[in-house]
């Protein structure tokens, strides 16, 4: 996310040259760099809402395999690190079900 905003802080210095695409709004032409200007925001805008949710899912992951290798002492740090060890996958199942399974196959 600091890295996002820092390109944010630098992109608001840029020049952007008219050659871009031009965009209709509302009846009136508005330039190229006003269209790259915002496509860059909504790019900008839409990896961070994207960063949370794949921070979240990479630490499930973690979690899942973790626990699959009986590491412990990760599977501890990782719900430390806000992992969810009640958090459902696609089929309704948690890194606990997997553990159960694993110590009573």
């Amino acid at each position: 996310k600091r890295i996002l905003k820092k390109t944010s802080d630098e992109l608001s210095t840029k020049r952007f040259s008219t050659v871009s695409l031009d965009l209709q709004k509302g009846g009136r032409s508005v330039g190229g760099r006003e269209t790259v200007w915002n496509l860059m925001l909504d790019m900008l805008d839409f990896l961070c809402d994207k960063w949370d949710q794949t921070q979240h899912s990479q630490r499930q992951r973690r979690l899942y395999l973790a626990v699959v290798q009986h590491d412990s002492a990760m599977v501890l740090t990782l719900i430390l690190a806000n992992a969810d060890p009640n958090a459902e996958d696609s089929h309704g199942m948690t890194v606990l079900h997997e553990a159960a399974k694993l110590l009573h196959p």
